[in-house]
């Protein structure tokens, strides 16, 4: 019901803005005054008288869009009747007088009669008929009068006080003329005339039969699409995956019902198979029209004939299609294609009534609301028209038939909506939304992406259905993301408004790196506002242009001349992506400048580079001089896994020269590996050949052998004399281990003063007073000592799982 009315409100807002529009004279008094009836009846007339006054100004100096005074007007008639629902026989009856004629004069009383003169109440087309009844059927339409005393009576609903430009007449008595039926002109009323008997409903004298390669697609009730210059109204048609289909079933007689849901593209595609029906004949009957006199205009006649009925739901009941019509329309060669929603189709095929059994007995194809893959391919070849592929981008792939038809209107509606600043809060949501598409990101974001940028936390007023089902937000398919629609966005690219500020665009490309699919469109909306600040010599722009293009020439040349100009991001910049792209050498000094920034990942990859460097430098000369493999040995050692390869190295130096210093590297690996007796020759060797670093780890060996006291004290105090800090400090172990806490606490002071951590460590061990052993154990902790820190409790181990839990 409510969708009947819906199409009745628009019908009504069709004639209003059409009429407004039009320079014929007497076209628009004709309907406004029909209207303004109907506004009176609902009590809001002056509102109304308003209201046309400024929107026909509005119109004709182009300050109004027709398209938006149409949807006020619909939306305006459909609160009305649904806040009295009487008032929808009398809106049915306004349109049915204004599609009559303009109306003829009144025609005046014969002269030559016996009796007084009559008096004549002539009903012109402004004058609304009774509505129909449920089943299709005019309902009857009775003027009377009684007595002279009386006044003729009202032509409106029932329960209204008459009908629009009527007033009480005097009567005749004795009179009582009848009125049935639809359309109608002048009637007079006189006691001389009995009883007068018209039909309203349309019956066809001579059918207007016409090729159908002559019907237009407006014909079939196509929606115009948003108007661009050079190309018609109506949008280009795509082929549908059901076109086959539908022609196979319309190559035979009978009834081949359309079904599907409103801006399917239902009519475009019932268009589509009429207008290949080669050699037919077509006619459309007015709704509601009586369609049992296309019979005798049909008998005798030979050829193909297709009847077209939009809505078949407004061309079934009394005088409309029944089981035996359409089994004579058969008979007779003629092929009719209607239009069904689908939800009422399944409804009314199992019903009794004659028009449900008309319905049973229809072949059905229907249009499915999303499109299918290959649907989608057809639309996007339809290059000659860019609306086409406007649709293409902007459905969200699901049906650019509701897109070519609602969406400029949504647009339309945007724009005057954002003018009045209608909801400002509102108003700003939808801007940023804009700004994030207009940017390149085109898919649903989270609503906190637009309050990055400005907008207030609401979508109440944006996502609101406003044209169809549609809002100028729509969710995404996550929860709580949305996205501007696509009529909005292709609508504000098509206009050139100001630009998206580079900080809002710099925003969305930051935050679009968490979804590369995307970052190309932003790079490349970003890169048309900030290339041409750069070829203006802006060093800002041009590093930041360089920074988010892919690395190449244009990028590379960006980026050295703002980092040879000092910028740090650029910079480091140009030095990651050299260095990313192998070219090591020349990425270092701008890697160094960006170390130099306080930028820690650029000295980190430096250091990296370094050190891999002198690998290939120290591999190069071991390769012609093996006796250098020990720096090499040196640089690898510490690496995990590398050890062995770093032996290798020392062996083979060992061999070329037997330097003091690779028998120290040797003996020292195989101590880590726990080899102590075999380290302890090399050590010695070392020793001998004055090596204090030697010394000390020959004295440390001995000293953890045990037995050896007096020769590791020897090595160690040798060492220590030559200022070896850590040799101390093993002295004074010793000393302690050996009860010498005098002499342990000298040696710990040396190794102190010479600055190792681990003798303040061992002081304060072995100091038993609270205060003083703090302070030593902190003195270490402060110079990095792990085991002071862990005594102190500034250090936790991770507590791993073991056997015993």
């Amino acid at each position: 019901m409510e969708r009947e009315l819906a199409e009745l409100a628009a019908e009504g807002a069709s004639r209003i803005v059409a009429a407004m529009r039009s320079d014929l004279p007497g076209v628009w008094p004709r309907v406004r005054g029909a209207f303004t009836e109907f506004y009176r009846e609902a009590g809001d007339a002056d509102r109304a008288e308003l209201a046309f006054d400024a929107d026909v100004d509005g119109i004709r100096r182009g300050e109004r869009l027709w398209s938006a005074v149409e949807d006020e007007w619909r939306a305006s008639l459909l609160r009305t009747v649904l806040n009295d629902m009487r008032l929808e026989g009398w809106l049915r009856a306004v349109l049915a007088g204004l599609a009559a004629p303009a109306p003829a004069p009144a025609v005046s009383a014969p002269t030559d009669v016996d009796g007084p003169e009559p008096t004549a109440s002539a009903i012109t087309p402004t004058t609304p008929p009774t509505p129909t009844t449920d089943s299709g059927a005019p309902a009857l339409v009775t003027i009377r009068t009684a007595g002279t005393a009386g006044t003729t009576g009202t032509t409106g609903p029932p329960g209204t006080s008459g009908p629009p430009g009527t007033s009480g007449t005097p009567g005749i008595a004795g009179t009582a003329n009848t009125v049935t039926g639809g359309t109608h002109h002048s009637v007079i009323q006189s006691d001389r005339i009995g009883t007068v008997h018209q039909h309203f409903g349309t019956t066809p004298g001579t059918p207007d039969w016409r090729p159908v390669h002559e019907v237009q697609p407006a014909e079939f009730g196509v929606r115009p699409t948003r108007r661009a210059p050079g190309l018609p109204d109506i949008p280009p048609y795509v082929a549908r995956d059901c076109d086959a289909e539908l022609a196979a079933k319309l190559a035979g007689h009978g009834l081949v019902l359309l079904l599907g849901k409103p801006v399917t593209g239902v009519s475009h595609t019932a268009w589509h198979a009429a207008h290949h029906m080669d050699g037919y004949q077509f006619y459309a009957p007015e709704r509601g029209a009586d369609l049992r006199g296309l019979l005798a205009a049909l008998r005798g006649r030979s050829g193909r004939y297709l009847l077209w009925l939009d809505d078949i739901g407004e061309h079934l009941g009394e005088r409309g299609l029944e089981p035996s019509l359409l089994g004579r329309f058969a008979g007779l060669g003629v092929s009719v294609l209607a239009t069904m929603d689908v939800d009422a189709y399944y409804e009314r095929r199992a019903g009794s009534t004659p028009g449900d059994r008309v319905i049973g007995h229809a072949q059905t194809v229907e249009l499915s609301w999303e499109w299918s893959e290959s649907e989608f391919a057809r639309l996007a070849a339809r290059t000659e028209d860019p609306r086409a592929y406007e649709a293409y981008l902007w459905t969200d792939g699901v049906n650019p038939a509701a897109y070519l038809a609602l969406g400029h209107l949504l647009y339309e509606q945007w724009q005057r909506l954002s003018a009045l600043k209608d909801d400002p809060d509102g108003v700003a949501v939808v801007r940023a939304a804009l700004d994030v598409a207009r940017s390149g990101y085109a898919k649903a974001v989270p609503l906190d992406l637009f309050e990055g940028i400005g907008a207030p936390e609401t979508t109440q007023w944006a996502a609101r259905a406003r044209i169809g089902e549609f809002g100028f937000l729509v969710p995404g398919h996550e929860p709580d993301t949305w996205r501007a629609h696509g009529a909005l966005v292709a609508g504000e690219l098509r206009t050139a408004r100001e630009p998206v500020p580079p900080d809002r665009m710099r925003e969305v490309y930051e935050w679009t790196l968490r979804d590369s699919p995307e970052e190309r469109a932003v790079v490349d909306a970003l890169g048309a506002v900030l290339r041409p600040r750069a070829q203006a010599g802006d060093i800002e722009a041009a590093s930041e242009l360089g920074e988010i293009l892919p690395f190449g020439p244009e990028a590379e040349r960006l980026l050295r001349q703002a980092a040879d100009a000092g910028v740090a991001d650029a910079q480091s910049a140009l030095g990651h992506a050299l260095f990313r792209n192998g070219r090591r050498t020349e990425a270092a000094p701008y890697l160094e400048k960006a170390a130099a920034q306080g930028m820690n990942w650029a000295a980190i990859r430096l250091g990296r580079y370094y050190r891999a460097r002198a690998e290939e430098l120290l591999t190069d000369v071991t390769g012609k001089l093996p006796v250098h493999g020990a720096a090499l040995g040196d640089l690898i050692a510490g690496a995990p896994g590398r050890e062995s390869e770093a032996m290798q190295l020392y062996l083979a130096a060992w061999q070329h020269r037997r330097s003091n210093s690779t028998a120290l590297r040797i003996g020292g690996l195989l101590q880590d590996w726990g080899n102590v007796d075999e380290a302890e020759p090399w050590y010695r060797y070392a020793s001998d050949k004055g090596s204090t670093q030697a010394q000390y780890y020959l004295g440390v060996l001995l000293c953890d052998k045990g037995g050896h006291d007096e020769e590791a004290e020897e090595f160690l105090t040798r060492a220590a004399d030559a200022g070896h800090a850590p040799a101390d400090t093993v002295l004074g172990i010793l000393k302690h281990r050996q009860g010498d806490a005098k002499g342990a606490f000298a040696a710990y002071k040396r190794g102190d003063k010479g600055g190792d951590p681990e003798a303040a460590y061992r002081m304060g061990l072995s100091i038993k007073d609270p205060e003083k052993r703090t302070a030593w154990l902190q003195r270490a902790a402060d110079r990095g000592n792990y085991g002071a820190q862990l005594a102190l409790g500034q250090l936790t181990p991770p507590h791993a799982d073991t056997v015993d839990g």
